[in-house]
């Protein structure tokens, strides 16, 4: 049976391609609101594997979720995916398992992040989304790789 998985984000766009690169690589994920993940939390019947939850949303927030998942005493693996990572509230910021950044370049993190969740790590992931800052970072990692293979080389 597949991994089951709760998909909250506002935006049905991002939450549909989640999901859809969820199911790609054998999960079984769910879209759903914030208002309903609480409810469910708390009837605590049929929850899921792993939650993936935004911060900032309209209604109940990421936060609210990760209060409920807290407050319940629930281990449950978490990967809060948000362009706000500083709007993750103080008093529940060792709730998420894996912080990945939005926009990702790549829906392989978010398939990485939920495996490194279920299998028990915590792990924050900063992405670079600036192109002057990506180009800047690619272009000293593409220097110290060619000094590198010189220095070896040498040896």
């Amino acid at each position: 049976m597949p991994t089951r998985i709760w998909v909250i984000d506002d935006e049905a766009a991002i939450g549909n391609l989640f999901c859809e690169s969820l199911i790609g690589e054998g999960f079984a994920p769910e879209r759903i609101g914030g208002a309903e993940a609480l409810r469910r939390l708390d009837v605590g019947r049929k929850l899921p594997s792993c939650i993936i939850t935004d911060i900032k949303m309209p209604g109940v927030d990421g936060n609210a979720i990760l209060r409920r998942i807290k407050a319940l005493g629930a281990i449950m693996p978490v990967v809060v995916v948000t362009a706000y990572r500083d709007s993750i509230a103080e008093d529940v910021r060792d709730v998420p398992s894996v912080m990945l950044d939005k926009p990702m370049p790549s829906l392989s993190i978010l398939t990485d992040g939920v495996r490194t969740a279920l299998n028990g790590s915590h792990v924050e992931t900063v992405w670079w989304t600036s192109p002057k800052i990506g180009a800047a970072v690619l272009a000293i990692l593409t220097l110290l790789a060619g000094a590198l293979a010189a220095w070896l080389k040498s040896r």
